[in-house]
């Protein structure tokens, strides 16, 4: 059985994915927005919301998690978002 903070990652991540549809179009065309916005939500999930939610992975030095997590988000991004430039309505 899922634990529940990773039972809440499939509907956080779809939300970020509405959020970055919802961008103008002229933004989306961009190859680099998705990836860009995961990163910037990764980022303050780790510098602001698991510090303030005590969170124990905010207070460990993570150096291997961190560049997967740095590589894995950017890819996974690009996958979803199909063809380089291809913005998609």
């Amino acid at each position: 059985m899922p634990t529940p903070a990773k039972a809440r990652k499939p509907p956080f991540g779809a939300g970020g994915g509405a959020a970055v549809g919802a961008f103008p179009r002229t933004v989306r065309a961009r190859w680099w927005t998705g990836p860009a916005f995961g990163l910037l939500v990764w980022l303050g999930f780790e510098l602001g919301i698991a510090p303030m939610l005590c969170f124990e992975q905010a207070n460990r030095v993570r150096p291997v998690d961190r560049l997967a997590l740095t590589t894995d988000h950017p890819l996974y991004d690009l996958v979803l978002s199909g063809p380089v430039g291809q913005a998609h309505d």
